[in-house]
């Protein structure tokens, strides 16, 4: 038994049923008035368009709660031992490096060293609040 013969003859009946297929096929456009009722039909059906409501409250309301957030975290920390006259000195030195760090950084965003020494300047105040609370 040949398989190879056995499966060329199902394609060439296979070929021959499609091309009978396609022979059979019309197209029949449908009668104007059928699309007349479509569309008539369509015009009723069409729910109007859901209303939006205005978001810009809310946006702006989202807008100035992390405005205040920000302004409130900005605010100077209270300081555990400002009665220290030289760790209130090194809290303001701190400060004063990180904002003129900060301030580099808006000129030239891209300098790994400035963001390295920003990054140090916070984890010397962030070690030293946690050393003056002790």
């Amino acid at each position: 038994m040949n398989m190879r013969h056995d499966d060329t003859d199902r394609d060439a009946g296979s070929a021959v049923l499609r091309m009978q297929l396609r022979a059979l096929r019309t197209d029949i456009d449908p009668p104007p008035q059928v699309w007349d009722a479509v569309a008539a039909r369509l015009d009723e059906a069409a729910p109007a368009p859901p209303r939006r409501r205005a978001q810009w409250p809310l946006a702006l309301a989202a807008t100035l709660s992390c405005a205040a957030l920000a302004g409130w975290w900005a605010l100077p920390q209270l300081r555990p031992a400002a009665a220290d006259p030289t760790l209130a000195a090194t809290f303001d030195a701190l400060d004063r490096d990180a904002r003129d760090l900060r301030a580099a950084l808006a000129q030239a965003p891209d300098s790994p060293l400035l963001l390295h020494q920003l990054h140090r300047v916070d984890a010397l105040r962030r070690t030293l609040e946690q050393r003056a609370t002790l």
